[in-house]
């Protein structure tokens, strides 16, 4: 089993849908994680737009999955 990279607030992640193909999961915004008894994170609270209005859900983190980090180019000062 690998290892899951934790969401943290403010990434962008793909939900896990039942009998939806993977390339029309829905992508999300994390807005804040749901932690357990031992303060593992166990879910997070997502917003998403669904036919032009924002939804908020909460989802396992089983069914998030991160979209990977684009890392921007920035000029070194010359």
């Amino acid at each position: 089993m690998g290892i899951r990279k934790v969401p943290k607030v403010g990434d962008v992640v793909t939900v896990f849908e039942d009998g939806v193909k993977r390339n029309n999961w829905k992508m999300t915004i994390v807005e804040s994680l749901i932690l357990g008894k031992d303060e593992q994170v166990r879910g997070a609270n997502v917003r998403i737009i669904t036919q032009g209005k924002i939804v908020h859900l909460s989802r396992p983190v089983q069914k998030l999955y991160p979209i990977k980090e684009v890392q921007s180019y920035q000029k070194s000062p010359e």
